[in-house]
């Protein structure tokens, strides 16, 4: 989705099935992770930020997921230092077995979470960045179906929003029409 009048372009890519999944080391899906990868490509001769991006997944049964914060997402990944799965038990034991993961596994996940999470703070005047926003699927039965991301946050180099993003998960991720007028502001 663009915004034709800052020249700015969003644009998302769910890795939702194993074959895409497989360039990640670490398996999200096992963890209740969905990655979606988020393009920002910037035409217009000044820089946009992105520091104050917010992403929302909205489902196709209107369930509201923020994207995660990497300490989210450690947290999930390594609770009490352990890589565990969302299989096992819904009630928690009343004291946790000690279990630790490798360091070098751990270290490994943390690495890759870092180069691949979206984590700029601006896209420089005709460049393009992109990173993964990661999303808590476990408690829906499709994250992906039926869905929408709407992203706002995004300032033009006068700190002015852009307009806010609407981008489909589930079906082409061409470019729509935007949703509001460009530079309003929430």
């Amino acid at each position: 989705m663009g915004d034709p009048e800052n020249k700015v372009t969003l644009a998302i890519d769910p890795y939702d099935d194993a074959a895409k999944a497989s360039i990640f080391t670490v398996d999200y899906s096992k963890y209740g992770l969905l990655p979606i990868q988020l393009i920002v490509s910037n035409d217009g001769d000044q820089a946009i930020t992105t520091k104050n991006l917010r992403a929302e997944l909205v489902t196709g049964r209107k369930a509201k997921l923020e994207a995660l914060s990497q300490t989210e997402i450690m947290d999930r990944l390594f609770r009490r230092g352990e890589v565990r799965g969302q299989g096992g038990s819904p009630v928690p034991l009343p004291i946790p077995l000690p279990h630790k993961a490798k360091e070098s596994d751990a270290q490994k996940a943390r690495e890759e979470l870092d180069r691949a999470r979206f984590n700029f703070l601006a896209v420089e005047p005709h460049a393009t960045r992109a990173g993964f926003l990661f999303f808590d699927s476990s408690l829906v039965s499709d994250a992906s179906t039926g869905s929408y991301i709407y992203i706002n946050g995004v300032r033009n180099s006068q700190g002015e929003e852009l307009l806010y993003f609407e981008l489909s998960v589930g079906r082409s991720r061409k470019a729509e029409v935007p949703k509001s007028e460009a530079g309003s502001t929430k």
